[in-house]
């Protein structure tokens, strides 16, 4: 559900909220990392929370239990036992929501239009400047491969856990 809402209409309310909580507070979120995560956070989590409830529903509750039987508290049961079991889990979830936020466009270019450093490589890219009449094109090629080849390659690494983690839930048994 959370997927079907559009970015596009956030934009508007949050940049006006951001220029409020600037005038009454003084704290600035334009051209910042806060501004940045804020709205990251709130489209990802959905996703991330989805794909984790999947995968701890397919982790059987006989497991923690007799960690529990054989001396462990639920803290140590939870860490020493269900965690590891859930690793791809959270790999695959953290995996989808970085690339969502790497690639994402609309956000960086409204919240963070001046800072290089705050934007992400979309916009970095997307705002490179015409030199008269020219439009940059071999420039923003060369700029997308150097950022596509270490995802790619990191994609291509993981891809195990990335499958494990998003299949794994998906069949109880």
């Amino acid at each position: 559900m959370a997927t079907l809402f559009p970015p596009v209409a956030l934009v508007n309310p949050l940049y006006q909220m951001y220029l409020q909580l600037n005038e009454w507070t003084g704290i600035n979120l334009l051209n910042s990392y806060a501004g940045m995560v804020i709205p990251y956070v709130a489209l990802t989590l959905p996703l991330a929370i989805f794909i984790l409830t999947t995968f701890f529903a397919g982790i059987p509750k006989e497991i923690e239990e007799s960690a529990k039987v054989d001396g462990a508290t639920p803290l140590q049961a939870f860490l020493k036992v269900v965690a590891p079991l859930a690793a791809p889990g959270v790999g695959a979830a953290a995996i989808l929501t970085f690339v969502y936020a790497t690639n994402e466009f609309l956000l960086a270019f409204s919240f963070a239009p001046r800072d290089l450093n705050v934007q992400t490589v979309p916009v970095f890219v997307g705002t490179f400047e015409r030199v008269g009449y020219e439009n940059p094109v071999g420039q923003i090629m060369a700029a997308s491969v150097l950022v596509s080849v270490p995802l790619i390659v990191f994609a291509l690494v993981l891809q195990r856990r990335i499958v494990a983690g998003l299949t794994s839930g998906a069949v109880k048994g």
